[in-house]
């Protein structure tokens, strides 16, 4: 849901980009006017995705189509068009570094690399310009995971998915972000600071003019829309399943399939409700509204880390590799993952600038050391704010966000009496076990109307690996392998 509202806000204000260039910059958002954007983008996500299986599946196509229409345009359009005194050098392109934060060059890098995609804004583009190589984190490319009941052979499409989008995403974003340094002047810091509010519509500007900038730049919007889309579509059937299994609050009501669009209504709307209250951080200030930006990374890292942990720690369960696997290199790669991830989190968790106090230090190698290791240790074991008397402009409220998550959820579990540990006793079976109906060596499970007669094997294989899991098949299997591709591409983007 932090992913819903990193994206959507982002939308919102590249939504209010184009009215600041339209109107010459004599109109400058409120936050008030960008909150009331963010809710009427909430609001059409909200409507799209209580529509029928089938024309959602069919919309990804479209998504993928806007990303590579942004991309020929960027890549090709951009420099035919970027004035003489806008281009750069390959020495600057590729080779300079410009720091406009207060932390030490080294450390802004780091900051800089690790901006996510959706969330790239004033607020990490202040930490550093570094030319010379820019790398993205990229998050929610497990997002066509939780649409694995609608995909056909989901076993094998979904991971492909996953894998496809990333690689494709990285190598046209690189080809993207390239283009884009070349053409983009050397004057970061009146990037940065624009009243356009955001630097990729101010280079742009610089290079199209103001009506050319106008068509592409609601491409970029439309890109960023269906970004949203698709991460409500993703979300909405995460909180199904969990609803399903009874570890949501009303999950009751929640776990309900519309009788007309065969597609969960409650909890999309469910989803988008609770985003439209993490937008209300905008009001208390930039740092509070960045703050859903960093947790929704924060959030899936540890989401993604903990069942990759699982896997490998606790050795004694009945696992069974499926058709997709990694074999002898899963092991590393968990590794790898593990540590990246926890890395990211860490540095999330960061304010975007030092405190005043601290900026006026000297920040010799020993001494920064000290502060990164005392970060480090506060934000991670206390999750208190990580400076001792930061201004309320430059704290990073990821941590007292992600804080309140983890108390409420601890409360939800543990409370006296009525708390998840009474009456929660894991995943809810909603299909019939059948000793004698086997596949692969596992036992599995059908629907309660299948007969007797009809029990020795489930024909569809899709719903097979599902009822092996102990659940009946409640959604219409329409997305094809490209579809579930369209889904992880659309929510990686190749939006700057």
């Amino acid at each position: 849901m932090a992913c819903i509202a990193s994206i959507d806000w982002g939308c919102a204000v590249q939504v209010t980009a184009a009215a600041t260039i339209g109107s010459g910059g004599n109109f400058v958002a409120t936050t008030g006017q960008t909150y009331g954007i963010y809710l009427a983008i909430l609001f059409t996500h909200a409507v799209v995705c209580s529509l029928a299986t089938e024309v959602l599946a069919r919309l990804q196509s479209v998504y993928v189509i806007l990303n590579l229409i942004l991309f020929f345009g960027v890549l090709i359009a951009l420099p035919a068009a970027t004035p003489s005194e806008f281009m750069n050098t390959a020495s600057f392109a590729l080779g300079d570094f410009t720091n406009l934060s207060t932390y030490p060059a080294g450390f802004a890098y780091i900051l800089s690399w690790l901006a996510p995609v959706w969330t790239i804004g004033k607020s990490r583009l202040d930490f550093s310009f570094d030319c010379g190589l820019l790398t993205i984190c990229i998050g929610a490319y497990d997002s066509c995971v939780h649409i694995s009941e609608e995909a056909s052979n989901a076993a094998v499409a979904v991971p492909w998915a996953i894998i496809g989008a990333i690689g494709i995403s990285g190598i046209l974003g690189t080809a993207m972000n390239i283009a884009i340094t070349f053409c983009m002047g050397t004057d970061l810091e009146a990037i940065v600071n624009s009243d356009i509010g955001q630097p990729l519509a101010v280079i742009l500007f610089n290079s199209f003019g103001q009506k050319a900038t106008l068509g592409i730049w609601s491409v970029v919007v439309l890109t960023q829309w269906g970004m949203g889309s698709s991460i409500v579509l993703a979300t909405s059937r995460q909180v199904f399943a969990f609803s399903r299994d009874g570890a949501m609050p009303f999950s009751n009501t929640l776990y309900c399939m519309n009788s007309y669009t065969k597609t969960p209504v409650n909890t999309v709307w469910f989803s988008v409700f609770i985003a439209a209250l993490l937008g209300l951080l905008a009001f208390a200030g930039e740092a509070a509204i960045a703050a859903i930006f960093s947790l929704s990374v924060i959030g899936l890292y540890i989401a993604y880390s903990i069942p990759i942990g699982a896997r490998f720690l606790f050795k004694g369960h009945n696992y069974k590799p499926g058709p997709f696997n990694l074999g002898a290199f899963g092991l590393p790669v968990a590794i790898v993952a593990i540590v990246f991830m926890t890395f990211v989190n860490v540095v999330f968790l960061f304010p975007t600038d030092l405190a005043p106090a601290v900026a006026d230090m000297n920040y010799g190698t020993s001494s920064f050391r000290k502060i990164l290791a005392f970060k480090c240790l506060v934000s991670v074991v206390f999750l208190f704010p990580t400076e001792l008397a930061p201004a309320v402009a430059d704290m990073n409220y990821a941590v007292v966000v992600l804080g309140g998550v983890m108390i409420g959820c601890l409360i939800w579990y543990w409370f006296p009496k009525y708390g998840g540990v009474n009456w929660f006793e894991g995943p809810v079976v909603t299909v019939d076990v059948l000793p004698q109906t086997s596949h692969n060596g596992d036992t599995l499970m059908a629907t309660p109307e299948i007969s007797e007669e009809r029990r020795v094997r489930i024909a569809n294989a899709d719903e097979e690996l599902l009822a092996s899991l102990g659940y009946k098949q409640e959604f219409k299997r329409t997305f094809t392998p490209f579809e579930v591709f369209g889904v992880a591409f659309s929510i990686i983007s190749l939006v700057p």
